[in-house]
């Protein structure tokens, strides 16, 4: 592992770690242990990404020239499925049960679109450069560390709405997990 790592996604159920080597352009996989690097994705500045256990597939966003990826585990079948996002692609998470990816700019956008990336839309927008990305779909709530802000911040799954303060960040945080 390089010192330039900017996404991390964990598959446990897999056995693997993935990762996001930046001034590489590459998407690594290990398994849990360390053992058995290899690359699976190759793009220029990839940032954020996210694992999709159900389908086994690795979502990936770029941070220059912003588009939003997805491949197979394996590092087969790599393929853009969302062109020309704009801005600088930071964050990305997955819901596999509700057949979305949720996925952000340094634009201050917050964007939503099927797994195959059909129909994206905005979800937010103004919201103070969303890095870190993740979903509670037990509860419908998706968080997001508003950088510039210096706040977590949480929004209904489903539309966008509610934006709440949940707490302050302490800073520039760049990454977010929910247990």
């Amino acid at each position: 592992m390089g010192d330039n790592v900017y996404g991390l996604a964990v598959d446990s159920s897999a056995g693997y770690v993935f990762w996001s080597e930046f001034f590489l352009d590459q998407v690594m996989r290990a398994d849990l242990d360390g053992n058995n690097v290899v690359e699976v994705g190759v793009a220029g500045s990839p940032s954020g990404l996210a694992a999709d256990p159900v389908n086994q597939k690795l979502y990936f966003i770029t941070y220059n020239n912003t588009q939003l990826y997805r491949v197979n585990y394996d590092g087969s079948d790599q393929e853009v499925i969302v062109p020309n996002l704009g801005g600088q692609g930071v964050a990305v998470a997955v819901d596999p049960a509700g057949g979305l990816v949720y996925y952000s700019n340094r634009a201050d956008n917050l964007f939503v679109a099927e797994l195959d990336g059909a129909n994206p839309s905005v979800l937010l927008n103004g919201q103070s450069v969303i890095q870190g990305l993740d979903i509670d779909t037990e509860a419908g709530l998706i968080y997001w560390v508003a950088r510039s802000a210096g706040m977590i911040r949480s929004a209904n799954l489903a539309d966008g709405s509610n934006v709440q303060d949940v707490t302050m960040s302490n800073g520039n945080g760049w990454g977010l997990a929910f247990m």
